[in-house]
């Protein structure tokens, strides 16, 4: 199975056999077609020297037919996947078969945690699983072993046949898609609903688990694709393991090889762009047997040939890509520099930008050339306010150069001791004569000579939750009445979004010493990689430098209104901002003005203790308040539609940045 943590150059693929006595002979088979690892049933269809089917009385002997020892522990941990039986019927409208079924799930996951294999694949079997669903929560409640029940959705449920079964039910006419539950009673009113029928089977069943962290999604690639294009977004905030595709969704071109329709590969493509690590699994439906005496094997071989390069046809990943590949879904608490002194690999980190400080020179360099046409014989006083290890008194140095601008004096004021010491080599070795450092909090920072541009690079992912507004306010007696700040302005956007990952991520981010809707209270830092996006971004808070209001108010609130892009669930609200240096000058980790290159910020993420259903084309309104007492400053949020959440970190119980 493929390592999370490691950028993939080749795609990581499965065979899925019908049957498979022989484990070794099925590994160093399927290995030399390119694949790494199996799909095979918990147990053998049938028993050893019988023809008929294993029933629940006889599970010992379909299980020993394949001993554990036939290859090595570390072979089971790692290119072993089980699909639970097939006759698993846990919601029939039998109470007789159900408890049967109930018995046989039990036993398979029992044995698949005797076995150590990394993953278990159940599949459902209509609109509506909970008792299936109940059954694999249970288990995965109770369990002591790691492995991971994938649940196996149909990418598009197909078409129930008008005949029926002995008891009265519809059966799907393909895939093996059929139950009690299926989707003959579904009212479909329009193609959006028809296709999102599979998305709201899954829902049902990962809310029923309480969002467990060892439930990951299967889809299976069905010939039919959603008609509606806005459906596969849907499914970019799944915990999305693999790609399930039955041979015969391939079709055979002209050269004799397997291949996907157009449709099939773009869609399988994008989904490989959001899911780098995405698997493939070939579902043949023979056994190992039949494929060796039908001389398939350089068939299996095309088919992983031809997946592996539409894995590699995936997006290019851009630089932030690069960058923060690794981070994708790792969620960090959001520093708090005003309160911390930050470490010096912090400081490297941001100095690599290669947009943030082309961009604050520039904006120190059109400052100057203002104030040079403002005051032609005047000495400028320029002030770098919390300067780090001095990547802003640089700018601002080369700003002036590019200038020709000598009548000058620079000041870096900062708080952090170690930064101090890199700065004062910096300027014993690298900066000119026209550098002074001030070893201060600029708040109480008290010079003589006043400001006539100040810098700072206070933001943070959300703009202002560094406390950029009270650290500048509370410097405003080191500047001249008409002083320029850069940044100007800075403006914070919200969105909602969904994303089961995220959300899982948020709850299992507890810490033991907290309460339990600690986690779920608090904003994070995370660069967001799976997630549907429910509503257009929009502005919440705005605030402007130098602040020269009489009274200073840095609290906020503000309620903004979005037009649900899909039905889904709302699991959070993710947080984005954008900054006016200086006249033209800007940059935006806006996800619709992002500056290109621009790594220094990821998104900030404001989760929700409860998931929010919304539908398609629904109003949603966020609320949000910044606060403030006289040592923090905290923010609010909830939801009143479609559905009114409780308040979240109220009085900052759970989270608040120190003054």
């Amino acid at each position: 199975m493929a390592a999370a943590s490691k950028k993939r150059e080749r795609l990581s693929s499965g065979i899925e056999l019908a049957s498979c006595l022989d484990i070794k002979a099925a590994l160093e088979s399927t290995k030399d077609s390119g694949f790494e690892f199996i799909v095979v049933p918990v147990k053998e269809p049938t028993a050893p020297g019988n023809t008929e089917s294993c029933k629940p009385q006889t599970l010992r002997d379909c299980y020993n037919s394949r001993a554990d020892l036939t290859v090595e522990t570390v072979d089971w941990n790692s290119l072993v996947v089980f699909r639970a039986s097939h006759e698993i019927n846990c919601d029939s409208i039998s109470a007789e078969e159900r408890r049967k079924s109930d018995e046989v799930l039990a036993s398979d996951l029992s044995y698949a945690t005797y076995l150590a294999v990394p993953a278990v694949i159940v599949s459902i079997k209509g609109s509506s699983n909970v008792n299936l669903a109940t059954s694999v929560f249970n288990h995965c409640s109770a369990a002591v072993s790691n492995f991971q029940v994938w649940v196996e959705v149909p990418l598009c449920f197909e078409l129930l046949s008008s005949d029926c079964n002995e008891n009265g039910q519809g059966e799907s006419m393909t895939n093996g898609f059929s139950g009690d539950h299926g989707l003959s009673n579904l009212k479909i009113n329009n193609e959006y609903e028809q296709d999102l029928s599979s998305w709201k089977a899954w829902n049902e069943f990962r809310c029923i688990n309480s969002f467990n962290k060892r439930l990951g999604l299967c889809l299976r690639v069905t010939e039919n694709l959603p008609s509606s294009e806005d459906i596969w977004k849907n499914w970019l905030g799944e915990p999305l393991k693999a790609l399930i595709i039955d041979t015969h969704v391939f079709m055979i071109n002209k050269s004799g090889f397997p291949v996907l329709s157009q449709a099939h590969q773009h869609y399988i493509c994008r989904l490989f762009t959001y899911f780098p690590n995405l698997q493939v699994i070939v579902s043949t439906g023979k056994s190992m047997n039949e494929l060796q005496s039908e001389s398939k094997q350089s068939n299996l071989t095309s088919y992983y040939q031809y997946l592996n390069h539409l894995f590699t046809k995936r997006k290019p990943f851009d630089s932030i890509e690069e960058f923060a590949f690794g981070y994708e879904n790792y969620l960090q608490v959001p520093l708090q520099p005003l309160a911390d002194n930050l470490e010096s690999q912090t400081y490297e980190v941001f100095e690599k930008d290669p947009v943030k400080y082309p961009k604050y020179q520039e904006a120190v360099q059109l400052a100057i050339r203002d104030k040079k046409k403002q005051y032609p014989d005047r000495q400028l006083v320029l002030m770098v306010l919390g300067a780090g290890r001095g990547p802003l008194v640089t700018c601002c140095i080369e700003a002036a150069s590019l200038e020709s601008f000598d009548n000058y004096i620079l000041y870096a004021v900062e708080k952090n001791p170690n930064a101090l010491l890199t700065l004062e080599f910096k300027l014993e070795h690298m900066w000119n004569d026209k550098v002074q450092l001030i070893a201060s909090d600029m708040r109480d920072a008290n010079l003589e000579e006043k400001a006539d541009i100040i810098v700072s690079e206070l933001l943070g992912s959300f703009g202002d939750n560094e406390l950029s507004p009270e650290c500048l306010d509370g410097a405003l007696g080191l500047l001249k009445p008409d002083a320029i700040s850069i940044p100007t302005s800075y403006t914070s956007y919200i969105a909602p979004i969904s994303s089961h990952m995220l959300h899982v991520e948020c709850i299992h981010s507890r810490e033991l010493d907290k309460p339990t809707e600690h986690c779920l209270e608090t904003p994070y830092v995370v660069r967001l990689s799976n997630f549907t996006p429910l509503g257009e971004v929009k502005p919440l808070f705005t605030f402007t430098h130098p602040n020269w209001d009489e009274k200073i108010d840095n609290r906020r609130e503000n309620v903004v209104d979005f037009e649900s892009q899909a039905t889904s669930l709302i699991t959070g609200i993710a947080g984005y901002f954008d900054t006016v240096l200086y006249k033209e000058v800007s940059f935006s980790i806006n996800p619709d003005t992002h500056s290109d290159g621009l790594f220094s910020w990821f998104p900030i993420l404001f989760p929700l203790k409860q998931q929010v259903s919304v539908n398609k084309g629904e109003q949603i309104s966020i609320h949000f308040w910044r606060r403030e007492d006289k040592h923090k400053v905290w923010y609010e949020w909830c939801i009143s539609k479609p559905h009114p959440t409780p308040l979240h970190n109220a009085r900052g119980k759970s989270y608040f940045i120190g003054k």
